[in-house]
């Protein structure tokens, strides 16, 4: 049932992650053995399992165990696969709550007197914005016919005038 498991996880497929949740759970705290070669600890792709259904919790529950597993037992190969899986979930659950907080504070079914309020004052300017490329530079590194010809406003002058600059005397 394992490698069934193992495939279920790689290809991330809920339809058969329920169903293999569900034989494997009460082998938990065992370790799976093909007779030849040993697999894990059951409870490692449960963990993995429970990722795939979106039960972080109970995949955080079932990779510590799997992590404790393969301490008590000196399993180092298990202890790393159960650590990057783990790491996985983790990172997946970081993903889905930032997603979900971000939703949250943008929803669009939010009254106006729940939405977040501009906390600037009456007497505070709104901020400036440049209106050409060089307002931010030091004064004396820009000439006045850098300034008059921006990208924004004539991109082929402002090519020109950068030629012009380059070689002077030649059109």
């Amino acid at each position: 049932m394992v490698p069934y498991a193992e495939a279920t996880i790689e290809c991330r497929d809920a339809q058969y992650a329920r169903p293999l949740f569900d034989w494997l759970a009460p082998w938990a705290d065992q370790m799976s053995c093909t007779g030849i070669a040993a697999d894990g600890p059951v409870s490692h792709f449960l963990g993995g399992l429970a990722t795939i259904l979106g039960r972080y919790d109970e995949a955080d529950t079932y990779f510590t165990q799997a992590a404790a597993f393969n301490d008590r037992v000196g399993a180092k190969f298990f202890a790393a696969r159960t650590n990057l899986s783990w790491g996985r979930m983790l990172a997946e659950r970081a993903v889905l709550q930032a997603t979900r907080r971000r939703h949250a504070t943008f929803s669009p079914r939010r009254t106006p007197s729940q939405r977040p309020t501009d906390t600037r004052t009456s007497n505070d300017a709104p901020p400036k914005h440049s209106n050409t490329w060089t307002e931010h530079l030091p004064s004396s590194k820009v000439s006045d016919d850098t300034r008059r010809s921006t990208p924004t406003e004539h991109p082929q002058r402002a090519a020109r005038d950068s030629r012009e600059r380059l070689r002077p005397g030649v059109r």
